[in-house]
């Protein structure tokens, strides 16, 4: 196609599928190098994906950040405050994992994921930490309420979001497979793991044992 002006408009096509980022940055890459004022689809992909990523990096940043320094001025202990925070990590782990092993990778869409899990499952970490400091001991702590309304908690939310995972809308079923998934995660390393990292690192005070919980 040539202009009035006589200028002229090239079309690039690719020869492989640019679905795959590498192979899409590869050939923008090339692309540019011979004329980099370029642009098209995968130019604006490229950017609109950087533009996620780093937004992606600072919510993570900002909601660890403040959820640590909540735990710290709530519970008055770095030792509690980092033992909350395991569940919440092992989840973001396990949740990326089983999206590659379950072909639900991270997308501009359920990357909002990943910083909700924070949000999600803080709660029911600082309420089995206060259980535990409360009551005495793991064994008073399983034996008290909290963890069933732990348990009843996360699944109503699980519930939720498999409802959203049964959406038409792609993007909408794959943020409420992936918090589905995250929030189970949760729950299994809150009500499990986490009072047996209590009893192995943290033992309560002695004059918090019969003290009755909040």
């Amino acid at each position: 196609l040539t202009s009035e002006s006589g200028e002229r408009l090239s079309i690039v096509l690719p020869a492989e599928d640019v679905a795959d980022v590498g192979t899409m940055n590869r050939f923008i890459d090339a692309v540019q190098d011979m004329a980099p004022a370029a642009t098209g689809r995968p130019v604006i992909e490229r950017g609109v994906g950087g533009v996620v990523v780093a937004s992606f990096q600072q919510a993570m940043a900002f909601a660890l950040t403040a959820i640590a320094i909540v735990l710290l001025v709530m519970l008055q202990s770095l030792r509690h405050a980092m033992l909350v925070l395991v569940p919440l990590g092992l989840a973001v782990l396990f949740t990326l994992a089983l999206g590659v092993l379950l072909d639900a990778p991270l997308n501009m869409a359920n990357i909002l994921v990943m910083p909700l899990i924070f949000g999600l499952g803080v709660d029911g970490g600082v309420h089995v930490v206060e259980r535990y400091r409360g009551e005495g001991g793991v064994a008073h702590l399983m034996h008290s309420s909290t963890p069933r309304a732990v348990v009843l908690s996360a699944l109503t939310t699980v519930g939720a979001f498999a409802a959203l995972a049964l959406s038409p809308h792609a993007g909408t079923a794959s943020i409420g497979f992936l918090l589905a998934v995250s929030v189970s995660l949760l729950l299994a390393f809150t009500v499990f793991l986490l009072p047996v990292l209590l009893s192995w690192v943290s033992e309560p005070a002695p004059s918090a044992r019969g003290r009755p919980a909040a």
